[in-house]
C-alpha cells in the first residue's frame, strides 16, 4: 500500500466538488448513446485516504509493494479492539461462550437456597455448642476482678515479691558456669584453696600460703630454659659422666665448678677438656684417675 507519488500527484488533496444524485459506475453503452462513467481524481483521492487510515488506526507504515498491509491492519484492530459494544451477535450464556466449569445462575440459586439466611444470633444459624453474649457475661461476672497482688485475687499460699526478694538476696548470685569443687576428695582437708592469674602465670594459695606458679606445658620453658629437647650437651639442666680433678672425693648434692671437671667414661679415664658452668653432683665419686672416681653430675649454673 502506498500514496500516490508520481510526478503529476499534488501536495495537497484538492477540495471535492458539490454533492450530486448517488448512483452507480457504468461503462457505458455505444449503441445507445450511454456514456461510461468517469472516474475522478476526488474519488481515488478518497478510496486511497480511506485505506492509507485503516493503516494509520492499526499503527502500520505504509509500504509500497506490499500488497497485504490492508489485511494486516483490519485484523491488527480487531484483535485489539477491547469494547465488546463493537462486537456483535455477542452470546448471553456461558455456555454460548464454551464455559463448562463455572455455575449458570440458576445453579447458583439453588445452592445459595440451601444455605442459612443471615441471622443476629446463634440459634438463627443452629449453632448450640457456644455461649451468648448473656451466658458469657453471666460467667465473666463470676470471676475475681483485676488486681495487682496475690491478696488480691484471694490467692493465700504464694509468696508475694517483697519477701521473695528478700529471700533470694541472701543466696549467692548464678555463676554462669559449673564450679570446681574444693576438697572433699581423698586426704584433702578444709582448707581455702585459690587459684588466680598474677600477670603472667596461674598462681596457687592455701588459706593463707602462697604456693607459687604453677608450671604448665606452655610454661616449662621459662623454667627449663629452650626446653629439655633442646638443652644440647653442656646445657643448664644437662648430665654428663665425669671425674673430679682435684682427686679428692665428692659426694652427692656438692656443687663443684665445671672448670674442675673432665668428661670420662665409667672405666675412670680422665679427659682433657672441662664443661662451662656450675655442676651438682649425683653420684659419688672417690677421687680422680681409678675405677671409682667417674661419676654423674648435672648443670645448674
Amino acid at each position: 500500500m502506498y500514496q500516490i507519488d508520481n510526478l503529476t500527484a499534488v501536495a495537497a488533496i484538492p477540495p471535492p466538488s458539490p454533492v450530486g444524485a448517488p448512483g452507480y459506475f457504468t461503462d457505458g453503452n455505444p449503441a445507445t448513446g450511454m456514456a461510461a462513467t468517469i472516474l475522478p481524481a476526488e474519488f481515488m483521492n478518497m478510496l486511497m485516504m480511506e485505506n492509507l487510515n485503516v493503516l494509520s488506526a492499526a499503527d502500520i507504515t505504509p509500504v509500497k509493494g506490499q500488497y497485504n498491509q490492508l489485511a494486516l491492519a483490519i485484523a491488527k484492530i480487531c484483535g485489539s479492539s477491547q469494547t465488546w459494544a463493537n462486537i456483535g451477535n455477542t452470546p448471553t450464556t456461558l455456555a454460548g461462550y464454551g464455559i463448562t466449569d463455572a455455575p449458570t445462575t440458576t445453579q447458583m440459586n439453588t445452592a445459595l437456597s440451601a444455605k442459612a439466611d443471615k441471622a443476629t444470633t446463634l440459634a438463627g444459624y443452629d449453632i448450640t455448642d457456644a455461649m451468648t453474649t448473656t451466658q458469657v457475661g453471666a460467667a465473666l461476672g463470676a470471676k475475681a476482678d483485676k488486681a495487682t497482688t496475690l491478696g488480691g485475687y484471694g490467692i493465700t499460699d504464694g509468696v508475694s515479691s517483697a519477701t521473695y526478694n528478700a529471700g533470694i538476696a541472701a543466696k549467692q548470685a548464678n555463676l554462669g558456669f559449673t564450679p570446681v569443687r574444693q576438697s572433699g576428695g581423698a586426704y584433702q582437708g578444709a582448707n581455702t584453696v585459690y587459684l588466680g592469674w598474677d600477670g603472667t602465670a596461674l598462681r596457687a594459695q592455701v588459706d593463707a600460703s602462697d604456693l607459687g606458679r604453677l608450671i604448665t606445658a606452655s610454661s616449662i620453658n621459662a623454667y627449663m630454659p629452650a626446653g629439655m629437647a633442646s638443652v644440647g650437651i653442656y646445657g643448664i639442666g644437662s648430665y654428663c659422666l665425669c671425674t673430679y680433678a682435684p682427686g679428692t672425693a665428692v659426694y652427692p648434692g656438692v656443687t663443684v665448678a665445671g672448670s674442675n671437671l673432665r668428661p670420662a667414661p665409667t672405666a675412670g679415664y680422665t679427659g682433657s677438656t672441662s664443661p662451662p658452668g656450675a655442676w651438682i653432683c649425683c653420684g659419688f665419686s672417690l677421687g680422680n684417675g681409678n675405677t671409682y672416681s667417674t661419676t654423674l653430675f648435672q648443670r645448674i649454673g
